[in-house]
C-alpha cells in the first residue's frame, strides 16, 4: 500500500492572509483589515456595522448593501474561521 508523503510539498510556499487593525483617522474607529496575498484589503462587515452603530449586522447588510457588492471570503479561505460578509 502506498501512502502519500505529506511532506512531499514542503517546498511549496503557501501565502497567508494578513490580519491587522485599521484605524479610521477621523473618528478613531478600529476594524479588522484582512490583506489578501494579492494585496487586496477586505474589512469584515460585522466590524464595520458595529462601528456604524447597527445592532443587527446581517439586517443592515441586507438593507443597505446591494447584492452585487456583497462578497464572501469562504471561497478564498475555505472554512478557516473567517467571518462571512466581508466586503472590499
Amino acid at each position: 500500500m502506498s501512502e502519500l508523503n505529506k511532506r512531499s510539498h514542503a517546498s511549496e510556499r503557501y501565502e497567508a492572509i494578513d490580519i491587522s487593525d485599521f484605524a479610521y483617522a477621523a473618528t478613531g474607529a478600529r476594524v479588522r483589515r484582512l490583506t489578501m496575498p494579492d494585496g487586496n484589503h477586505w474589512f469584515p462587515a460585522v466590524d464595520v456595522c458595529t462601528e456604524l452603530g447597527y445592532t443587527t449586522p446581517r439586517k443592515a447588510l441586507l438593507d443597505h448593501v446591494p447584492e452585487g457588492h456583497r462578497e464572501s471570503l469562504e471561497p478564498l479561505t475555505g472554512s478557516h474561521g473567517t467571518t462571512h460578509g466581508a466586503y472590499e
